[in-house]
């Protein structure tokens, strides 16, 4: 979901997109090299300091990822606004500010 918009018919709303056929998955040749760490944060609401394991966010993902593009553009003022970021989007990022549509 991260290179290309889900689409809903406006018609019957519902998902355009049925199957994961229609969407251009990342594979790990199109992936960075990614470090694990763990960071450890006991719960301070328990004896034991446990946490569900259901915390985790599916939102994540999609918004570190703007952030961490951002990021590497800053050197060309790029402001990520939106998701899904397709390769056109980040290539218009890098744009000089002065070819730039928008904010």
């Amino acid at each position: 979901m991260l290179t290309k918009p889900a689409r809903v018919s406006a018609c019957t709303l519902v998902f355009a997109t049925q199957s994961w056929l229609e969407y251009a998955i990342p594979t790990a040749e199109q992936s960075p090299p990614i470090r694990i760490a763990h960071v450890v944060t006991p719960s301070p609401l328990n004896t034991l300091g446990v946490k569900g394991v259901g915390e985790a966010g599916s939102m994540a993902p999609p918004a570190a990822i703007a952030a961490a593009v951002e990021d590497a553009a800053r050197p060309f003022a790029a402001r990520v606004v939106a998701t899904p970021l397709r390769a056109e989007d980040v290539f218009r990022l890098l744009r000089p500010a002065s070819g730039r549509i928008g904010p």
